[in-house]
């Protein structure tokens, strides 16, 4: 599978995978608006998936979005391959992510690549939902009332725990 960087002919196509999955290219994590669509993106091609994903600092990367087009090709976890041997080069110590609690597929996905639990933020997504993102649904996969964020991390040197950083 080639997993390249999102290049300008990419834009609309990734413009076009936000607002369908996420509704709008804005997406709320921590209660902070990020418009996705100016982000750093990888590319599975031609088009099968995204990852989108944004530095922290010298340490840490964020996954903002990820996007398999047909899930359990692989896509997903050779995307996520891709960003580890980034971060890996670029000497960071951690990716984190977050997912709402609904999301029972992604958190079984990042848990079984080794991300730990880190935090869960009770009740981020009302709040969002009633600031920030309206259009944010009030329920998600199986009919589960979305309602808080679930932080995850993978540590990148082995001898770190995924939860605590140490």
């Amino acid at each position: 599978m080639d997993i390249r960087p999102a290049t300008q002919d990419d834009h609309h196509w990734i413009i076009n995978c936000l607002q369908d999955n996420w509704g709008s290219e804005i997406i709320v994590i921590d209660q902070e608006q990020i418009d996705a669509s100016h982000a750093p993106c990888l590319i599975a091609s031609p088009h099968q998936g995204l990852l989108i994903y944004r530095d922290k600092g010298a340490d840490e990367v964020e996954v903002i979005a990820i996007k398999a087009c047909l899930p359990g090709q692989g896509t997903g976890r050779h995307l996520l391959d891709h960003l580890v041997a980034q971060c890996r080069a670029a000497q960071k110590r951690c990716i984190i992510v977050t997912t709402t609690n609904d999301n029972l597929p992604a958190l079984r996905f990042y848990q079984k690549y080794g991300f730990g639990l880190l935090e869960t933020r009770i009740s981020a997504v009302n709040r969002a939902r009633e600031t920030i993102k309206p259009e944010i649904p009030m329920r998600g996969h199986d009919g589960i009332p979305i309602s808080d964020e679930i932080v995850l991390r993978l540590a990148l040197d082995q001898k770190q725990d995924n939860r605590t950083g140490t």
